[in-house]
């Protein structure tokens, strides 16, 4: 089935087969059909284009052969066709049995002869209709195609049918029959014939003999029924009957006609690329829902690598996925013992769905459970049935590759090229998705890089997206998925939304939520992590409170440099100064633009570097408002125009052509003179044209990733450098500027009116961990959407055909193109963790194997732990917190503190939860609930984490674990304003080797030092200090003080810098803006007094400023003693009070 992994057969709990690999032989480039590939877009063609296209894989042959006729004994009804035919049949790669009787065969034949004569009838008006189209839309033959016709005449004799022209004309663009034979035709010269249009037959003047002039009529089909004939005579039958299939599969009007099909047991799925294997279907009787008998109810069955599913017949939809996993069985007892099955039953279950089904014969009835055990005990099946490590519903994954993100920033542009790139599927999954959020910031490119836009383009192209997002309750909360929902569904058909769950009495859905952030492109890529598609997200290692709307360049000479970037995130960008020069081109017009390449590290001289700086500019603020003449594609072309340009190295006068750009590109690993080639292709307009020379620059081998390689190519041309402007615009426009403590979101639809006043308050920064994983990781992943889709269809929208069911890809075609690594990008072991239950996902368990890995990776810690996290609420021995991770934290200190060992715990928590409130107001509010659980977690009470440590005699906890959060300041309008920096992350690292980012567990501890998890943690580290190159320099840290995060359990880093740090900085901010919250208030008395006291800011600016100027990053302490004197419980009288405490917990 195509390119088979090396897979350790010994653990089949463990996936080490590698998913990088540029020679991938099952990434093809076009969705049209075209010689031995059928694309796996087409899964969403509709039952016409199906039909018309065929189901059989273009230009292979279908060969059938009667091994078998055997007696059934098994039942006396078929007296007239008492014999079972077993047909083998070889198509392509693929190998398949059928079992048939008589009857079946002379069913096939009248059918057959009715469709002919259908079709004869058709044909007329069919030649009529394609003449009147090519006289109105013209026929345009390639430059390329013309210089090569006429260096390469036609050497041999094309061969024509004289006979039945309407049959002729039905067959036109199909395989030729492969009873050809004429000494002066080669095979290749008659595939190749067969596949181009009949003009060159119809001008052809060879003529063909006589004995081809009936290759399109069928032997004679013999019409005694079997029960007549000896079993001797069987065997003459069984030939005729064979010789007659293969004229029947050799003649394209029969063969592509889609009866024949279901008579072998294919169907539009059989032979779709990236599906995997056909290892059997056909149709059987399904039992519905709830119903003792099967009249009626016939499907279609099929079984793949992964899942059996089964359609309808009559339209060909898919009606149910049933995914394989730990409690898949065929025939189990105790459904035997209660569905009290008969011989020709058969019952398939999962941990979602039940399925009883009846086939005709016994016979059938057992291969279709032998098939299905064969699947699930000795081929790629056998991976989903066998426990996994924490619990978790996906196995882990060796030799994947995985790459981290923090804040939002390089995420979404990372986002936003992948997107670009994507050629079948997009699957999104969020808790709130705000569609005109902007991907790319500052907004150089206009709306080209909104959220919506860009999704709207690729669903222009031909991609699929399905959309998943959390139905709120609207009185609760404000995110107005409905409005999200139709502005997307409103943009293109190809887009899909649907919201879960539906909130009734009694589902027990009000107190839970779809939390995942989830964005999987092609079942090849997957984003994994905490930040939402949505407003408040967007945000860098800067952090700032302030956004104005004006142009600042930076301080630093390195940060000057604008220029249009083709070379990625990976070589310096200089700026360029243009002029341009008329010269000729392949006999055409064309302006090159001379640069003048100013490095920004130089000294400008004559005030000339300024000049050029304030010209790029304007240049990249206006180029979204320039004419530019549109890039036209071919219906079948995924690779993505480019709507504007903003710096252009080739202007072509003519307007039917145009360019897309020619600086360098990213390296790629091809010689020069390949690389020259790509740059041609990239720059040509000619889709066709362009994909003939693509082909030649690559190695066949490479052949199967040029359409991912181009569009990349096409997104580097088009890519515009911001990083030397702050400001450009808003960074944050609309409701983009949020305060979650100042005011929570109102009208959310409104996207671009502000709610907060920009001027008089500062904006809360986001702090935030995302991840992207490659391979078969992604396609674990995309498996856990598919599940979620399709339960969500199945409770919502069952019979809706416009909400298709998903089906996931095979296993063995996953090969990941290396231009979408970035040098960040590492080789990991990867596991998919996630927390679903029945209400979510229709399964009949609840996995909490992310809360099993927590506690896991705690337990056995050996150096320190690591935690950034929204929410720290955790118990010891309570009954109104369940989870375990502050227990397993405490009981690692008490061990190290016994054995007296080194061992650290980071865990950093926003200073404030974010919801609006204000914490001295006399009203009670959603902020003090979450507050009140989350002081009771850390220091507050007898089930607190410092309590327990306490009594099991480590009285200076401080040594071993600390609890810290993230501030900044800055100016807004003269006045100087601080904020928190608000901790959105998911995020747990231990030991430097196992990371857990949203739902995903990587583990590094193949690789050296465990390098994916230190380099998190390194970064991290260093943002949070100011040691970042480009960190904002009102928390940089000062060059004089020597930093190093290498080692972050010795006494040097984690009491003398980290610690240190943190209890400074928290003293200034308290000395300079009377901040809160903070260990000096221990009471709402002492809040009201702190709040009344003059701020150093307010007063003295200068000496403020003075103070300021000695902190170290963002890092501060988290008042674990704040108000610890108060009671924050919930008032009855109070809405808060009023519902369950699990909804703050």
């Amino acid at each position: 089935m195509g390119h088979q992994p090396t897979t350790d057969i010994s653990n089949p709990l463990v996936d080490t087969s590698c998913d990088c690999d540029g020679n991938a032989e099952e990434l093809k480039t076009s969705p049209k059909r075209r010689k031995g590939y059928i694309p796996y877009s087409t899964i969403y063609e509709s039952q016409i284009e199906v039909r018309k296209n065929g189901y059989w894989i273009p230009c292979l042959p279908v060969e059938a052969t009667i091994i078998k006729v055997q007696r059934d004994t098994s039942t006396g009804y078929h007296i007239l066709n008492p014999f079972i035919y077993t047909i083998e049949l070889e198509h392509g790669r693929y190998k398949w049995r059928v079992l048939k009787r008589y009857k079946d065969f002379s069913y096939l034949s009248s059918r057959l002869m009715a469709h002919r004569a259908a079709e004869m009838f058709k044909a007329p008006v069919r030649r009529a209709r394609h003449r009147i189209e090519e006289v109105i839309e013209g026929t345009t033959i390639e430059e390329d195609d013309k210089q090569k016709q006429g260096k390469e005449p036609n050497l041999y004799p094309v061969l024509t049918l004289s006979k039945s022209p309407e049959i002729d004309d039905y067959n036109e663009g199909c395989v030729a029959d492969s009873t050809w034979e004429t000494s002066g035709v080669s095979k290749t010269s008659n595939e190749n014939n067969s596949i181009n249009n009949n003009s060159s037959q119809q001008n052809s003047t060879h003529q063909i003999p006589l004995k081809f002039q009936t290759a399109n009529q069928l032997p004679h089909f013999p019409v005694l029924p079997d029960s007549v004939l000896s079993d001797t005579q069987m065997q003459e039958r069984a030939k005729r009957l064979e010789k007659w299939l293969r004229s029947v599969l050799e003649i394209p009007i029969n063969r592509e006609y889609h009866e024949t099909a279901e008579f072998l047991d294919v169907s539009r799925y059989s032979f779709i690329n990236e599906l995997g294997g056909k290892y059997k279907e056909g149709k059987v009787k399904k039992r519905p829902g709830g119903n003792k008998v099967y009249i009626g109810c016939k499907q279609w069955l099929m079984v793949k690598d992964t899942y059996v599913a089964y359609m309808d017949p009559s339209n060909e939809q898919i009606r149910l996925v049933l995914l394989f996993d730990e409690q898949f069985e065929i025939n189990s007892h105790e459904l035997l013992i209660n569905t009290k099955q008969r011989p020709k039953e058969f019952v398939v279950s999962n941990l979602q769905h039940v399925l009883m089904l009846k086939c005709s014969t016994e016979e059938d009835t057992q291969d279709w459970v032998d098939t299905i055990k064969n699947c699930t005990e000795e081929r790629s099946g056998q991976i989903w049935l066998h426990k996994k490590r924490y619990g978790s519903s996906f196995p882990q994954r060796l030799n994947s590759y995985c790459q981290w993100f923090v804040d939002a920033k390089d995420c979404w542009e990372k986002v936003s090229s992948l997107i670009e790139m994507a050629r079948e599927e997009i699957f999104i999954a969020d808790w709130w998705l705000s569609p005109e959020i902007f991907l790319r910031r500052p907004m150089a490119e206009g709306n080209h890089w909104r959220l919506d836009y860009t999704l709207k383009r690729k669903a222009e192209k031909g991609v699929r997206i399905f959309v998943l997002v959390y139905k709120e309750m609207e009185m609760a909360l404000g995110l107005k998925s409905l409005y999200s929902k139709k502005l997307l569904q409103g943009l293109h058909p190809n887009i899909k939304v649907m919201r879960h769950p539906d909130h009734y009495l009694g589902s027990g859905t009000f107190f839970w939520a779809h939390h995942e952030k989830l964005l999987i492109i092609d079942q090849l890529i997957a984003f994994v992590g905490g930040i939402d598609f949505c407003y408040g997200r967007w945000d860098d290692s800067k952090h700032l409170l302030t956004d104005l709307g004006s142009v600042q360049f930076a301080d630093q000479s390195t940060k000057t440099k604008v220029s249009v970037s083709t070379t990625g995130d990976f070589q310096e960008i200089r700026l360029t100064e243009e002029h341009e020069t008329n010269v000729q081109e392949n006999g055409e017009n064309v302006k090159i633009l001379e640069k003048t390449i100013i490095d920004g590290n130089k000294p400008a001289q004559g005030g000339r570097f300024k000049d050029v700086m304030h010209r790029a500019v304007d240049r990249i603020r206006s180029s979204r408002s320039r004419e530019t003449t549109p890039i036209t594609n071919t219906p079948n072309q995924l690779s993505t125009p480019v709507e504007a340009f903003t710096s252009e190295i080739k202007n072509v006068t003519p307007k039917k052509r145009n360019s897309i750009g020619a600086i360098a590109l990213l390296a790629f690993p091809m010689e020069p003179k390949q690389r020259t080639l790509v740059r041609r292709v990239v720059s040509n307009l000619r889709p066709e044209k362009a994909r003939r020379r693509w082909r030649l620059a690559l190695q066949p081998s490479e052949e199967t990733h040029d359409e991912y390689i181009v569009n990349y190519c096409r997104l580097q041309d088009s890519k515009v450098d911001m990083s030397g402007l702050q400001g450009a615009g808003k960074l944050w426009p609309g409701k983009d500027y949020v305060n979650f403590v100042h005011k929570d979101f109102v009208d959310v639809d409104i996207a671009f009116s502000d709610f907060i006043n920009r001027y008089d308050k500062p904006r809360m920064p986001w702090h935030d961990i995302h991840s992207i994983v490659y391979g078969s990781a992604a396609r674990d992943v995309a498996r856990h959407f598919i599940q979620r889709w399709n339960a969500t269809k199945t409770e919502k929208l069952k019979d809706n055909n416009a909400y298709p069911y998903l089906v996931p890809k095979s296993y063995n075609s996953v090969r990941v193109p290396k231009i979408f690594f970035s040098p960040e990008t590492q080789r990991v072991e990867v596991q998919v963790l996630r927390s679903v239950s029945h209400w979510s996902t229709l399964i009949d368990k609840t996995e909490d194997s992310i809360q099993q890995a927590y506690v896991s990776l705690i337990a056995n810690s050996r150096h320190y732990i690591y935690i950034e996290n929204q929410f720290f609420v955790s118990l010891i021995n309570s009954p109104d917190v369940n989870n375990e991770i502050c227990r397993v934290i405490c009981d690692r200190i008490i061990r190290a503190h016994r054995e007296n060992e080194t061992f650290r715990v980071f865990i950093l928590i926003p200073l404030l939860p974010g919801f609006e409130g204000d914490i001295g107001a006399t009203s009670y509010s959603a902020l003090l609930a979450v507050l009140h659980w989350t002081m009771l977690s850390i220091a507050k009470g007898e089930h607190s984490m410092v309590e327990n440590l306490r009594l099991a005699g480590v009285d200076n906890v401080q040594k071993y674990i600390s609890f810290c959060s993230l501030r900044t300041w800055d100016l807004l309008c003269g006045k100087m304003v601080t904020e928190l920096v608000y901790i959105h992350s998911k995020l747990l690292i231990v030991d430097d080797l196992y990371t857990i980012i949203g739902s995903a567990n990587i583990n590094d501890r193949s690789q050296a030092a465990g390098k994916f998890a230190f380099s998190l943690r390194k970064r991290l580290m260093m943002e949070h200090l100011g040691l970042l190159e480009g960190t904002y320099p009102r928390v940089k840290a000062p060059s004089t003080i020597q930093i190093n995060v290498e080692d972050p359990i010795s006494n040097t880093f984690y009491e003398d810098i980290w610690c240190r740090i943190a209890e400074s900085n928290t003293r200034i901010y308290e000395e300079v803006f009377k901040v809160f919250p903070t260990n000096l208030i221990e009471t709402f008395d002492e809040l009201l007094a702190w709040r009344a006291e003059n701020k150093l800011a307010d007063d003295d600016q200068d000496a403020a400023k003075e103070r300021l100027s000695k902190l170290v990053g963002f890092l501060v302490e988290f008042p674990v003693n704040f108000l610890r004197k108060e009671n924050l419980s919930p008032t009855f009288a109070s809405k808060e009070g009023l519902v369950s405490s699990s909804i703050f917990t």
